[in-house]
Order: C-alpha cells, then sequence, then structure tokens
C-alpha cells in the first residue's frame, strides 16, 4: 500500500529535548517534573573538543558517565543513567539495572577523547 504523502509523520522525542542550555556550553538534563537529573558540559582535552557528561541520582553523589564526541551522544547516555536507575535500588555506585557503572558507558558512534 502506497503512503500517503500528506500523512502526519510520527514525532520522536530524543534525549536531547531534555537538555536546557543554562550557559553557554552547558546543559542540564532536566525531567517531565521539572527535577535536573544530569549535566552535559562542553570541554577541551588537549586539542580535542567534547562533551563531560555526568548523572545526579536523588541522594547520592554525583557519577561521571563518560566524555562524548557528540551533545546528542551525551545527552543519551546520562538518560540512559536516569532511565536505568529511576525507580530502583543502588548498591556501591552500581546501577542495579543490569549492574552498568556509569563510567563504563561510552559513545559507540565515535572513538572515544584521548586521555591526554
Amino acid at each position: 500500500m502506497a503512503r500517503d504523502p500528506h500523512a502526519r509523520q510520527e514525532l520522536r522525542w530524543h534525549p536531547l529535548q531534555a537538555a536546557d542550555e543554562i550557559e553557554v556550553g552547558v546543559w542540564r538534563m532536566v525531567d517531565s517534573l521539572g527535577r535536573e537529573y544530569g549535566e552535559v558540559r562542553l570541554v577541551r582535552r588537549g586539542p580535542e573538543i567534547g562533551y563531560r557528561a555526568e548523572y545526579w541520582p536523588e541522594r547520592h553523589p554525583r557519577e561521571l558517565v563518560g566524555y562524548f564526541r557528540t551533545l546528542r551522544a551525551s545527552c543519551e547516555q546520562v538518560h540512559q543513567a536516569q532511565v536505568h536507575d529511576n525507580g530502583r535500588g543502588r548498591r556501591d555506585g552500581f546501577l542495579t539495572a543490569g549492574l552498568i557503572h556509569p563510567s563504563a558507558v561510552h559513545d559507540r558512534s565515535a572513538p572515544p577523547l584521548s586521555e591526554g
């Protein structure tokens, strides 16, 4: 069956839409209730430019999610940490949904930023 060219396209939400730029190069991740749950910051590491992503679990210290080459990937990974942690218990800094530590998450779409 042919697709109607006038039919409305399905709108898709992306975690990037939860990012609120509070100052140049700094985005806060905000949930649907207005609570902040993470931050993505534009950083320079040597000659490279990338993004540092942190997750802010409720009643726990901030956790580094990782460094990424794109804002989109950074927001996706902070959001994934929040989704995995939402409504689940925590144990020694590990997200209990699959026991994935945020520092183990990385951007698979691009090579990681170099360490120096």
